[in-house]
């Protein structure tokens, strides 16, 4: 085969900056130690925190590697066909902004997850030892490590050739692996292939080219004299939207996926839920577990293609992104053009979105939600499916209330929405599954008398107190158990993680300290917060979700 003389780096790319790709979880080799089992609920400490040493595991190391002036060099999308449908990319050699980001990120993690994390460690090891070369009889200090560049790669693409195919789906698929020395990548690539029956490789400017066929290979060169996915307008601009500078990057084309599925006779299009791991598989991040088209003799063994039962028309792009900033951990995900059966986001639009309504809650909330206009967004619902509404019995409560929808969702929830528990009773540890947690409901222009009438019908045959009604100004305020009387707004905590999410048209809010405290956690107070956000912007839409800490 023959590959096109290698382009420029894309004009798109700022000097020192690297989209990066999805994290395989084999990233976790070092985690968190809680001693013997308790019987209290540690499980409940923030997911975050164990995503927390995964990163730093590879971060700091890849700061120490960063130090040899190592960083840079090209990624991943240059080397995939500018006709991928689905790409995502992981890099384990940061830029130097990154690295500052970094090392600032590291001094706020709790101690007991700090001292889990081995600085000397290389993130790639357990990829490729308890992945690629299990069984192999090679190992990765040997024969990778001294051509390996960090970074990988994957992309799938509609296969012109069926022999490139990799299943019934139509997709061919592609993994490349950074190479600093291509004679010593292709000795040990040779070797490697030799193990398996599916492994075919080739080079292609600073990569190796993986596949499960020789079909697919030659038609990964081919498609690349027609321009690289770094080189497509709507790929680069998605990623930018996400954010260039990150740790691990996704990218998915749902037309592409649509156009296939249109040309299989009685096939539906493949599943396109964006939250799929295709690194399920703890130690290879190209092997899915749960696929029943795997094959032993194949070391990619990866997601499966082929359609599935998603919905029967879906259009559109996502976007993925995970990034390390001075003070939180970020993973963001944004939809451009989506529509779902004939549904886009444009049609839940909502007037002056906002969450500063979840700052008005007490001081001391662990868990909040609220937003803006969500009687929009639940009246928009109910006029595009009011049977749905029907079946769940809402509909006839909410007449008995005298607010029959849609107009009666105004007076449920007001323009301004906020729910916060402070108090969870010690059901997160263990101690009570029958206590009430304490809370607060704030509902700005909602109608306080329907609220009652409401509270009135839930506490009947209860043998507790029932929570009170009361006003706060133009504001509904329903309340139960103890609250704080300050605000949740003045809590530094909360402000470091909701930072730059005034505007979102969603929110939600979890205090991680009150979480670990409860669950018994040693260090409780240096586990932060942890925050979340949804917007809508005509046709596009952007979910974050964060991790703050506040150790160090």
């Amino acid at each position: 085969m023959s590959y096109p003389d290698p382009p420029n780096q894309p004009p798109w790319m700022p000097p020192g900056q690297q989209p990066g790709g999805p994290p395989p979880q084999g990233m976790a080799y070092a985690q968190p130690q809680y001693g013997a089992p308790r019987k209290r609920r540690t499980w409940l400490i923030p997911v975050a925190g164990v995503v927390g040493v995964a990163l730093m595991a590879s971060t700091v190391w890849a700061a120490n590697y960063a130090m040899d002036d190592l960083f840079g060099g090209p990624q991943p999308e240059t080397a995939m066909p500018a006709s991928s449908v689905m790409f995502a990319k992981l890099d384990l050699k940061p830029s130097g902004g990154q690295l500052a980001n970094y090392a600032q990120f590291v001094n706020k993690l709790p101690d007991e997850l700090k001292d889990e994390v081995d600085p000397e460690a290389d993130p790639a090891e357990p990829i490729f030892d308890d992945g690629f070369l299990e069984d192999t009889g090679l190992n990765y200090e040997d024969d990778i490590e001294p051509w390996f560049g960090q970074r990988f790669g994957a992309a799938a693409w509609p296969a012109e050739d069926e022999e490139a195919a990799a299943d019934e789906s139509g997709m061919a698929f592609a993994v490349t692996l950074a190479v600093e020395d291509e004679e010593a990548a292709d000795a040990a690539l040779s070797d490697l292939s030799s193990e398996f029956e599916e492994f075919h490789y080739d080079f292609y400017e600073d990569f190796a080219v993986l596949s499960n066929t020789s079909a697919a290979l030659d038609e990964h060169a081919a498609l690349l004299e027609d321009g690289s996915l770094a080189d497509e307008d709507t790929f680069t601009s998605d990623m930018d939207s996400v954010g260039s500078d990150s740790l691990a990057a996704a990218w998915l084309d749902l037309d592409g996926f649509s156009d296939l599925a249109e040309d299989e006779s009685g096939s539906s299009p493949p599943s396109t839920d964006p939250f799929d791991d295709p690194y399920s598989d703890p130690s290879d991040p190209f092997s899915d577990p749960g696929d029943p088209y795997s094959d032993p003799s194949d070391p990619f063994g990866g997601p499966s293609l082929t359609p599935g039962t998603g919905f029967e028309e879906a259009s559109g792009r996502m976007a993925m992104a995970l990034k390390i900033e001075s003070d939180y951990v970020e993973l963001r995900g944004d939809m451009f053009e989506v529509t779902v059966d004939g549904v886009s986001m444009s049609d839940y639009e909502v007037d002056d979105p906002g969450i500063g309504v979840l700052g008005e809650l007490p001081d001391d909330t662990v868990m909040a939600a609220g937003g803006n206009n969500l009687e929009q967004w639940v009246t928009q619902a109910y006029e595009a499916d009011p049977e749905a509404f029907d079946e769940g019995g809402l509909t006839d409560g909410m007449e008995e209330l005298g607010a029959a929808p849609p107009e009666g969702f105004a007076d449920l929830l007001g323009t301004q929405t906020a729910f916060g528990i402070t108090d969870f009773d010690g059901m997160l540890g263990g101690e009570s599954f029958s206590a009430d947690p304490s809370y607060q409901y704030r509902a700005t222009g909602a109608d306080e008398a329907i609220l009652e009438d409401l509270v009135t019908q839930m506490s009947e045959g209860s043998y507790g107190s029932s929570p009170g009604v009361d006003s706060d100004g133009d504001t509904a305020v329903v309340s139960y158990g103890s609250t704080g009387t300050g605000k949740l707004a003045d809590d530094e905590v909360y402000q470091q993680t909701m930072q730059d999410m005034e505007g979102a048209t969603v929110g939600f809010y979890l205090d991680a300290r009150a979480i670990a405290e409860d669950s018994g956690t040693e260090g409780a107070d240096q586990y932060g917060g942890v925050g979340g956000s949804m917007s809508l912007d005509g046709d596009n839409a952007s979910l974050q979700a964060r991790w703050a800490p506040t150790g160090g």
